[in-house]
Parts: C-alpha cells; sequence; structure tokens
C-alpha cells in the first residue's frame, strides 16, 4: 500500500480478494498503524511564554518516518483565556508555522495540529533586572527587580554569583556593593515568578581628584616660587 492518507490515528485494517471472477481468491488481512506526525516547537526553546507581552512561537511538524516537513497541516492553539480552539495558520512547505500571541492569563498554551494535540507552552509572569551594564568597584549600586511589564517586585531573592545578597524592598529595590572588578551574574527569583538573570561589569574604581590639601599645597609652592 502506498500513498495512504490518514484523517485520525489509530489502525487501518485491511483484507485483499479476487480482482475478477474465477481468479483464484486468496483471503489476507493485515493491519496498518497510522501515526502522528513529529511535533518540533522551535522557539521559544524554553517553552515557555512570557504574560502581557508579544510571544513569537514556531513549530515544525514533520514527517515520523522520512523527517521530511509536512506541508498544509492546520494549526490551532486553545489558551486559558480564549473560548475552544483558535486557528492561526496552517504548515509551509518546510513544515513550519511562525505566529504570535499575547497571552492574558498564566497557564498553558495548548497546541493542535488536524485536531490532535501535539505539546503545550507554559505562561509566566517574568521577572527583569533593571541595573547599568557597567558598575564601579567600591561604590552602592542599587539594583531593582520588575516585572517585565515594569511593575517592582516586592520579596525577591536577588543573588550574585550564586551568593544571595538579600531581598527586594516594597519599591522592588536592594543595595549592593561590589568589592573588585570583575564579571558578576546577577539572578532574581521569587515562587510564581520566571526568574530574571542579568551579566553585569564591575569596572575598577576611578581614581580621585586631588583633595583641598593637595591643591592647598600647590598653591602655596607657587607663591613661594614667585
Amino acid at each position: 500500500l502506498t500513498n495512504v492518507t490518514a484523517i485520525a490515528v489509530g489502525n487501518i485494517t485491511f483484507e485483499f480478494k479476487a480482482e475478477a471472477a474465477g481468479s483464484v481468491f486468496v483471503k489476507a488481512e493485515g493491519k496498518l498503524e497510522v501515526t502522528t506526525p513529529s511535533v518540533e516547537i522551535i522557539e521559544p526553546k524554553e517553552k515557555i511564554a512570557f504574560l502581557g507581552e508579544e510571544n513569537l512561537i514556531t513549530i515544525k511538524v514533520k514527517h515520523p518516518l522520512t523527517n521530511k516537513g509536512c506541508q498544509g497541516l492546520d494549526v490551532e492553539i486553545e489558551t486559558p483565556s480564549s473560548n475552544g480552539r483558535v486557528y492561526v495558520g496552517e504548515t509551509d512547505e518546510n513544515g513550519e508555522l511562525l505566529f504570535g500571541i499575547i497571552p492574558l492569563q498564566t497557564g498553558k498554551i495548548k497546541i493542535y495540529v488536524e485536531g490532535e494535540e501535539v505539546g503545550s507552552i507554559e505562561i509566566w509572569i517574568g521577572l527583569k533586572i533593571v541595573v547599568p551594564s557597567e558598575i564601579e568597584a567600591g561604590k552602592e549600586t542599587t539594583i531593582l527587580v520588575t516585572t517585565r511589564g515594569g511593575k517592582p517586585i516586592e520579596g525577591a531573592t536577588v543573588k550574585v554569583d550564586g551568593e544571595t545578597i538579600g531581598t527586594t524592598n516594597e519599591n522592588g529595590e536592594i543595595k549592593y556593593k561590589p568589592k573588585e572588578a570583575k564579571t558578576i551574574t546577577i539572578t532574581a527569583e521569587k515562587t510564581g515568578y520566571y526568574s530574571a538573570k542579568k551579566t553585569v561589569e564591575v569596572e575598577k574604581a576611578a581614581e580621585g581628584a586631588p583633595g583641598f590639601e593637595l591643591i592647598g599645597f600647590c598653591i602655596a609652592l607657587s607663591l613661594i616660587h614667585i
């Protein structure tokens, strides 16, 4: 059997019979298993979507045996805020489909291909770390933790290179004074939120300008010279 198009998963049962009257009849039976295509969520790689912002999702549907892209398959999604499934398009000649979505509730985005559920993406409220990409050693810096939408988060645990430095206040802020010049990684975590990470360069402290005593000494030397 070749070029069999199935519309549902399961098994196809078939039998062979005589083609014309008078020919020898040989009874035979067989069974052909029908499986769903292979579906890969290419983006986002972490299978995470963020609440209240546009997320671009790319899926690829491949033939389970040939590994080639399957064209023309209908794709639908279902979100916590949608009233049932929503059609988002069909796969292209490479078996891929790119679509955007702005989730309005946390939960899951369920993905369907030709009516069959093939995968899901978690919806999270993401955290964001607001701090200059370059800070100075020995100088106190304010680290601000917000949602990705900009709302300050109180009680977020902040770590520098894996070591906890404290939790954010009601304004989403925490103070930090780096001791030496190096590259550091700042992370922010809170239960119910998707954590954030940011790499910051700590620069060597700038050399101070001459103090008043040195300036006065220089002026005195000038007067003596005159």
